[in-house]
């Protein structure tokens, strides 16, 4: 298996990884926060759902958000599943958002 281009390369650092020791989901079933096999859109939807509302309430969620982000991982991360940070730019969900860029004013030099 090839390691995938892009993504920085994680080394074990106790400095840098602690904040999971203070996540909500630290002692939860993992098949709570990621997809089986063969698991139907619905059912998706209402787990993927079900694990945002614990994120909401966890200390780290930006960090875990930002850890998902920065790592390519899949599943529910830091109240954001990987669709949604796959589709949107903004590192903070919930947060509003333009839906088209600002206009810029251009200046003839």
């Amino acid at each position: 298996m090839e390691p995938r281009q892009n993504l920085p390369r994680l080394l074990p650092n106790a400095e840098v990884w602690a904040w999971q020791e203070r996540a909500r989901c630290r002692s939860m079933d993992t098949e709570f926060f990621f997809s089986g096999d063969g698991e139907a859109r619905g059912a998706r939807a209402r787990r993927e759902q079900a694990a945002k509302q614990i994120c909401l309430a966890c200390p780290v969620r930006h960090e875990c958000r930002s850890h998902a982000i920065a790592t390519g991982e899949y599943g529910v991360w830091g109240a954001t599943s990987e669709n949604d940070r796959r589709t949107t730019s903004d590192p903070q969900p919930g947060r509003h958002r333009c839906s088209t860029p600002p206009r810029r004013s251009v200046r003839n030099t």
